[in-house]
């Protein structure tokens, strides 16, 4: 079972820098919606110290985070209204770059419930929250898509995002001139892993 410790004070600070910088935040400041940061941790192997398990498993997969509403029972002693749950080993491999994308995803679930006299309050005068879903979410079998082609819906819902959000999810089929050799980059880089991985003959 996973291990839960809290974030160090930077990644909160993070999270709060992500706020004050993105507009699309402006609600959750201006309600003061308080937030606990929680790094969970894999159990490992006693032997090879190697995970056993995943920190985080959102619908049985692997998840980098997680974001919750806190219940009003636990926030009347002292929680915050929201936690969000990182990936504490993940988040020990990678760069700042990636912990502000992961951030900032978990904060964009967090939305302020409000009326026409602005964010509504919970009996603890608390701000009311809900989460946000995702713009794009999709639940694909590859056998499906295999066996059926593009009558599919894995493969119909595929030429759908990429017509419609190409540039943003897939870089390399959605870029022109100077683009180009950039979006080749990485796959070169991917493409020698691969080459690394497979046994010489």
């Amino acid at each position: 079972m996973p291990t839960y410790q809290r974030a160090p004070k930077n990644v909160e600070d993070m999270a709060n820098a992500i706020l004050e910088e993105f507009e699309d935040h402006a609600p959750v400041l201006k309600a003061g919606v308080k937030i606990d940061f929680i790094f969970a941790h894999a159990d490992l192997d006693e032997k090879s110290g190697e995970p056993i398990n995943n920190a985080i498993t959102v619908r049985g997969r692997r998840a980098l985070g997680q974001c919750k509403k806190i219940s009003l029972k636990d926030r009347s002693v002292g929680r915050g209204d929201a936690e969000i749950v990182l990936d504490g080993d993940h988040w020990k491999e990678v760069g700042d770059a990636e912990r502000k994308a992961i951030l900032d995803h978990e904060l964009t679930h967090i939305e302020v419930k409000e009326d026409e006299r602005g964010h509504l309050v919970d009996d603890l005068g608390r701000p009311v929250l809900k989460l946000r879903i995702h713009d794009v979410e999709f639940g694909w079998f590859n056998n499906v898509a295999a066996r059926h082609g593009i009558h599919s819906c894995e493969r119909i819902q595929a030429k759908q995002i990429i017509d419609a959000f190409g540039q943003f999810y897939f870089p390399g089929l959605c870029v022109k001139n100077e683009e180009q050799e950039q979006a080749k980059q990485p796959s070169r880089r991917f493409t020698n892993i691969a080459k690394d991985m497979v046994p010489a003959n």
